[in-house]
């Protein structure tokens, strides 16, 4: 672990590493019986500043943790109102990309493919449409 993150909850089945200068950011992650891992991260202050925390690091450590052998079978997402994903989901619908490939560009979404989860399915989506959802769901598998 690299010094500048802390691990704060270790088991089999779940994981918190948080920045040790700011235990606010941080990347929560557990993996379900069925090997579907969930996360919830936060790179951002509310005042929408930055420490030097890396999401790409925190979700790279996530998957050292659980080793994404045969273990992990998809990977969850989950946007609702502000979180960047949904805000990039929104955008990329509102330019006429369906569903699926817009889901591939959130940041999730890049985040999935590296790992070789390249196919994105629609759990749920509510709002108006194209442009304008206020929850979406994916899960990403290979």
């Amino acid at each position: 672990m690299p010094p500048e993150y802390v691990l704060v909850v270790s088991t089999t089945s779940e994981v918190r590493i948080e920045d040790a200068a700011d235990l606010d950011l941080f990347i929560d992650a557990s993996i379900d019986p069925t090997g579907v891992l969930a996360f919830k991260i936060e790179t951002e202050r509310p005042d929408k500043s930055r420490s030097f925390v890396c999401g790409k690091v925190l979700f790279d450590l996530v998957t050292q943790h659980f080793g994404f052998g045969a273990s992990v079978t998809a990977i969850k997402g989950y946007w609702t109102p502000g979180s960047t994903n949904l805000a990039i989901f929104n955008k990329l619908t509102a330019a006429g990309l369906p569903i699926e490939q817009a889901a591939r560009g959130t940041w999730t979404g890049q985040q999935a493919d590296r790992y070789g989860f390249k196919t994105a399915t629609k759990v749920q989506t509510l709002g108006a449409g194209p442009g304008y959802y206020g929850i979406a769901e994916f899960l990403f598998t290979r």
